[in-house]
């Protein structure tokens, strides 16, 4: 889930470099015998087609993130009820939190090995 986040910070780095050299190279600069005036023409172009990308891989992340941390915020509020009231229910998985079926399914066998009252009251 990082590597997207680390790609879009070091493309925008890179952008962020591109865009001081554009704005501060003057129109004649001529590098080692190397004419740049053709970047600064490419530049422009460059930035509008790469900021498409960056707003994907943003709206991506939120995506993501949200699929990640709404199963794990609605685990824990299950898991805190079964604690508060000291009841042996079944967390079920909801659709679209696959990704946390498998630690469910784990946390259910706990919670089927605990005693009928979890605070010890029969």
């Amino acid at each position: 889930m990082m590597y997207p986040v680390i790609i879009s910070a070091i493309i925008t780095c890179n952008l962020s470099l591109i865009c001081l050299a554009y704005f501060y190279l003057p129109a004649d600069i001529n590098f080692q015998g190397y004419d740049l005036k053709a970047l600064k023409i490419i530049i422009p172009h460059l930035l509008m087609a790469v900021a498409p990308f960056l707003l994907f891989m943003v709206c991506w992340m939120y995506y993501v993130s949200g699929k990640v941390v709404g199963p794990y915020t609605r685990i824990l509020l299950e898991l805190d009820k079964i604690i508060e009231n000291g009841q042996k229910r079944i967390i079920y998985v909801r659709k679209g939190d696959e990704l946390f079926e498998e630690l469910l399914g784990r946390i259910n066998i706990l919670i089927k090995k605990l005693p009928n009252s979890i605070d010890g009251r029969n």
